[in-house]
């Protein structure tokens, strides 16, 4: 019987389960053929990863005590911090999803996440995202996030969990897409 998922806030001893499955994962270390299947665009370390989930959360997935995956969500003035997330956040700034108005006061962002190439298909996407869910706080309605247009995988994945698409964006010259979706919970 395989092992139950678990998902869960990160604590200090998932950040190198973390990294490890980042760096398997990040686009700079995949060939064409492995980025099919889905990628990362941005590389964080324990420190960053500590942050995000000190300021707001990391949701990871955990099957036989090893992470197979994980949810960030941070709040608007550190993802700025990001090039690509301030594009995201200028570019989504203003737009109404399901009667919220998407502003620093009512929305976080959501990622990166990530998911280990044996969980692919098992809905560790959807279970990380109920668990974000219910540790956002309610003030915050709104998730944004972006998925780099090469990413296919990524945005299939996501429309899937009933995410808005909300326009493509350019930072870089990379093209993304921009999605938001309301918190439920």
């Amino acid at each position: 019987m395989p092992n139950p998922i678990i998902y869960r806030r990160a604590t200090d001893a998932d950040y190198a389960g973390m990294v490890q499955l980042q760096e398997e994962n990040l686009r700079m270390n995949l060939s064409d053929v492995e980025a099919a299947d889905g990628f990362l665009s941005l590389r964080y370390t324990e420190e960053m990863f500590r942050r995000v989930n000190d300021e707001l959360a990391i949701v990871v997935a955990v099957a036989g005590g090893m992470v197979v995956g994980y949810l960030c969500a941070k709040y608007f003035p550190y993802a700025v911090e990001f090039p690509v997330l301030k594009a995201l956040i200028d570019h989504m700034a203003g737009m109404e999803i399901g009667g919220v108005t998407i502003s620093a006061e009512t929305a976080f962002v959501y990622g990166p996440v990530c998911v280990s190439r044996s969980m692919r298909g098992t809905g560790v996407p959807a279970g990380m995202w109920a668990a974000l869910q219910r540790l956002v706080p309610a003030s915050r309605k709104v998730a944004v996030l972006f998925i780099a247009d090469a990413n296919k995988r990524s945005l299939r994945a996501h429309e899937k969990l009933g995410m808005t698409h909300c326009g493509m964006f350019v930072q870089d010259g990379k093209h993304f897409h921009a999605l938001a979706a309301l918190v439920s919970a």
